[in-house]
């Protein structure tokens, strides 16, 4: 069974979705391991793997599985979008992360070449869709952010679900200033593929 394989339009920047997972605050400060961007080489193509926007696939520690399986599964709860006074509450115009990819395999995880680049305390959120290329399955994905400097990442958010007529949205709340790139782990048992992006809101 093939889903479409829809492409989120940025105009859906408008739709606003912030949820945050319990206990989701990014301690910045007390991040400590260091990490580089250039321990990841560029790939458009590993195994199945294909992305323009992720380094190249990884496998997951076993540390990271047992984390993942730990997640809340699907903890959205939809803020209302009067929460928002105006558009001055976004802090990029335009979205500071998007990406695509398809056949990220199981047991694998990848990280985005792009950031987030934090300024003050904020709510990072992401717009989705979701499947599996090769399967009628759920596909089964969690998402963390990753502090570029530390290698730190926040807690992560687990995805069980198809999405592909419409997007669904997770967040973050309360992350400090810094440069984050998301992370995508593959912890279900059939390939996966998506789209999204990403952004920051303001706390007022």
């Amino acid at each position: 069974m093939k889903f479409l394989k829809p492409i989120l339009s940025i105009l859906s920047v408008a739709v606003v979705f912030c949820i945050t997972p319990i206990n989701s605050v990014v301690y910045a400060a007390n991040m400590t391991s260091e990490t580089s961007n250039s321990n990841f080489s560029v790939s458009v193509q590993n195994d199945n793997f294909k992305s323009d926007y992720f380094y190249a696939p990884v496998p997951l520690t076993e540390e990271e599985k047992a984390a993942a399986l730990r997640a809340p599964v699907n903890p959205f709860v939809t803020v209302p979008s009067k929460s928002l006074k105006s558009s001055s509450d976004i802090l990029f115009a335009e979205p500071a992360i998007y990406y695509e990819f398809t056949f990220l395999g199981k047991d694998r995880s990848i990280t985005s070449i792009d950031s987030v680049n934090i300024t003050e305390k904020s709510n990072v959120y992401v717009s989705l869709v979701q499947w599996s290329p090769s399967s009628s399955a759920h596909p089964k994905l969690t998402y963390t952010l990753k502090n570029a400097n530390t290698g730190r990442e926040t807690d992560p958010i687990t995805v069980e679900k198809t999405y592909t007529s419409e997007n669904t949205g997770i967040s973050w709340g309360n992350v400090l200033p810094g440069k984050y790139h998301l992370v995508i782990k593959n912890i279900g048992n059939h390939e996966a593929a998506g789209n999204g992006f990403a952004n920051a809101y303001k706390i007022n």
